[in-house]
């Protein structure tokens, strides 16, 4: 029984390496599988992260472009609308006014309407002995005959239109009457104002809202200020106040310019006058109310008031800058009134105590004051101008080169000019004085008034 035994066992060792074999071949294709599909996992997975990638890289450069397209279209349309905000910026610098439909005549010549920002005048010319109009053109001077006929255009007045159309008041040493021009397009229209000679003398123009004229005046048959108006075609004539004494003009400046009237509109549009009494030795100044002149009094010191020139500060109160004497002082001044609610108050302009005939005054937008007058030291322009609540002072004509009556405006840009009679030249000089100095020199001219066009 044993024998068999041993044999069985030793069948059973034998039989056993055959399937240890099997076994480790099975266990080597299953690992061998499981490897397999783990490759297969890992691999899938890093081919899905790499489409992830490229499909983010896409994205990416999809966003990029649409951002860059996006920026660039930005940028296009900013250029863009900068190019047109500069493009309708430098057409509103240079834009020229709206006609209206029924235009103001546009004269032939340099009668013609002025250009914005450029000075215009009108003089008396000495040697032809009429009246003359002229206008700044680029850089040429181009002026025209107003009225021919003989000494006819001493004293003029000068005021332009909303179309820079000229309007012209002056005194007729003819005829000894007041005459107003205006131009049309067939040349200039010339009426007479006042035929009651003598009369008319150192005319005050200014124009209403709607280009009618108002001109104060000085009649010397009556020895009265007066003020003339054309409503409706026809002028009307209104006596103020008797402003001369018993003799006239006589003992004083040759043609009585110590008379001189100045005529501005307050910001309603009332006509309001400065002017000088000579009996009461006084300022006054004259303003429409309720459909008359009151007349009150500003400056009664000494002899206050010759050679004055009225205008309107912002705040709408009147301002005239004038001259003062005092004979035992010997004392002649410049001097500035300022209207407030509770009267006039003035100051003394700190120039030399030979100073103050023939005053011009204009005030810029801010309510500077800018004053043109002549010096009687040496017969010199001057030009004050009120800067932080003291005065500054220039001299505007050549030394030794006697000058007089300037006159002088600013416009709303702040182009300051001025022009007066250079009497050792026998000519009219102009000068623009703000922003940039600038000279010239034009006709045998006296009595210039200026205007600078809007």
């Amino acid at each position: 029984m044993k024998p068999q035994e041993i044999d069985s066992d030793s069948a059973q060792e034998k039989s056993s390496p055959s399937r240890r074999g099997w076994l480790f071949f099975v266990a080597f294709a299953v690992f061998a599988a499981l490897a397999v599909v783990t490759l297969l996992i890992w691999g899938g997975s890093k081919a899905a992260q790499r489409s992830r990638e490229r499909a983010a890289q896409t994205a990416s450069a999809e966003v990029l472009r649409v951002k860059t397209e996006a920026a660039s279209l930005v940028r296009a349309t900013f250029t863009a609308q900068s190019a047109t905000q500069q493009a309708f910026a430098a057409q509103t610098r240079t834009a020229q006014p709206t006609p209206t439909a029924t235009p103001s005549p546009t004269p032939q010549g340099a009668a013609g309407m002025a250009l914005a920002g450029s000075p215009c005048l009108t003089y008396y010319d000495q040697q032809q002995k009429h009246l003359v109009f002229a206008c700044l053109r680029g850089d040429t001077w181009v002026s025209d005959t107003v009225d021919s006929q003989d000494n006819s255009g001493l004293f003029s007045s000068l005021a332009l239109d909303a179309n820079r159309v000229a309007h012209i008041a002056y005194f007729d040493q003819s005829n000894n009457v007041l005459k107003y021009a205006h131009a049309e397009n067939d040349g200039w229209h010339i009426e007479v104002v006042d035929g009651e000679a003598p009369t008319g003398m150192l005319p005050s123009l200014a124009l209403d809202a709607d280009g009618n004229p108002m001109i104060s005046y000085y009649d010397k048959k009556s020895r009265y200020l007066k003020f003339a108006r054309r409503i409706d075609g026809q002028w009307q004539v209104i006596p103020i106040e008797p402003v001369a004494g018993s003799k006239g003009v006589e003992g004083l400046d040759k043609n009585g310019i110590h008379y001189t009237s100045s005529l501005a509109l307050d910001p309603q549009g009332n006509p309001a006058i400065a002017f000088y009494n000579h009996p009461q030795y006084s300022l006054k100044i004259a303003r429409w109310q309720e459909g008359k002149f009151v007349v009150q009094s500003v400056d009664r010191e000494s002899v206050s008031g010759r050679y004055c020139s009225l205008a309107f500060d912002p705040q709408g109160y009147p301002v005239i800058s004038y001259y003062f004497y005092k004979d035992e002082w010997r004392s002649y001044r410049l001097k500035l009134a300022r209207g407030t609610e509770k009267g006039f108050k003035s100051e003394y302009i700190g120039d030399t105590w030979e100073s103050g005939r023939h005053t011009s005054l204009v005030l810029a937008q801010d309510g500077t004051a800018h004053i043109f007058y002549q010096n009687e030291y040496g017969y010199a322009v001057r030009h004050a101008a009120q800067q932080n609540g003291s005065w500054g002072f220039e001299t505007l004509s050549a030394k030794g080169q006697a000058s007089g009556f300037p006159s002088a405006d600013i416009d709303q840009r702040g182009n300051l000019f001025t022009a007066f009679m250079d009497t050792t030249s026998q000519r009219i000089r102009v000068v623009q004085v703000l922003p940039a100095r600038q000279e010239w020199e034009l006709g045998n001219g006296v009595y210039p008034s200026l205007k600078v066009a809007e």
